[in-house]
Order: structure tokens, then C-alpha cells, then sequence
């Protein structure tokens, strides 16, 4: 009986250390998937800033695709006001030629009426100083004119550009937001 009683006592501490083992292998396994799980929210918390570096990635190269126009965009405007204002000079030299072509000619004009009598002389005289003052005060105002519209174009024309320039901007703006 003595051994029966060792052999339950020792089967009792078995048993026993098998249930404390058991009860140690439950709470490994549990914090084993306590870990587990971390893990896959760290993993989808990773993934999540990989799609997010992604996107980024992809919005960086719209971005610069969009710069990339834009600077296009303004080095031909400047091209384009570069051209107007070369316009622009070439009217107001013209212009210039022009009024010293008139004055050349009224000069020679009145050297050869100054060969004429003096009461046509004078007559003559001041019929084509009139004459040409008209001339001269047309031509100044079409060239004026021509003067400003080149202007308004130009304007016009930088306006436009501002106005693209911004409308892109500000569709940026909200598709970035």
C-alpha cells in the first residue's frame, strides 16, 4: 500500500506538473498570439504607409510633369512678349523714319517753292505746311494707334496667360487637398 500511496503521490505531482505545463503552455500560446497579432496590425499599419509613399511617389511625378509644362508655358509666354516687344521697337523706329522721311521732304519741298514768287511762295507755303501737318498729325495718331493696340495685345496677352497660369494653381490646389 505504501507504494500505492507513493506511486498516487508521485502520480499527483505528475499530474499536477502536467496541469502547471498545460496552464504554462495555454499562456505561451496566448501571448504567442497576443504577438501574432500585433505583428499583423504592424504589418497592416506598414503596408498602409507603403500605399501612402506610393501615392505620394505617383502625385511627385504629376507634380513635376506639371512644373515641367508650366515652365514650358512661361518660357513661351516670354518668348511671345519677347516678340511683341520686338514688334513693339520696330513700329516706333519705323514710326521715326517715317517722321523724319515727312520732315525730309518738307524740307526739300520749301527749298524749291522757295524759287517761286513770293506771293505764290507764300500762298503755296502755307498750303503744304497745312497739308503736311495733317499728314504728319494722321500718321501719328494711326502709328499711336497701331502703338496701342500692340500694347492691349501684349496685355491682353500676359493677362491670359496670368489667368491659365492660375486657373492651373488652383485646380492643383483642390486635387492636391
Amino acid at each position: 500500500m505504501k507504494q500505492l500511496a507513493e506511486e498516487v503521490a508521485r502520480l499527483t505531482k505528475e499530474g499536477e506538473a502536467s496541469s502547471r505545463l498545460a496552464e504554462q503552455l495555454q499562456e505561451t500560446v496566448r501571448d504567442k498570439a497576443v504577438i501574432a497579432e500585433q505583428r499583423a496590425q504592424e504589418v497592416a499599419t506598414l503596408s498602409g504607409i507603403v500605399n501612402e509613399y506610393k501615392a505620394a511617389a505617383e502625385e511627385n511625378k504629376e507634380l513635376q510633369a506639371e512644373v515641367s509644362r508650366l515652365t514650358l508655358l512661361s518660357e513661351r509666354q516670354a518668348a511671345r512678349i519677347s516678340d511683341l516687344e520686338k514688334d513693339l521697337a520696330a513700329l516706333q523706329t519705323a514710326k521715326e523714319e517715317q517722321l523724319r522721311q515727312i520732315e525730309e521732304r518738307q524740307k526739300e519741298e520749301l527749298e524749291r517753292m522757295a524759287e517761286r514768287k513770293e506771293v505764290e511762295k507764300e500762298r503755296e507755303l502755307l498750303q503744304l505746311r497745312t497739308e503736311m501737318q495733317n499728314k504728319l498729325q494722321e500718321m501719328n495718331e494711326s502709328s499711336t494707334s497701331q502703338i496701342r493696340e500692340l500694347y492691349e495685345r501684349v496685355e491682353q496677352t500676359r493677362r491670359e496667360y496670368e489667368r491659365q497660369i492660375e486657373e492651373i494653381r488652383k485646380s492643383k490646389g483642390e486635387g492636391g487637398l
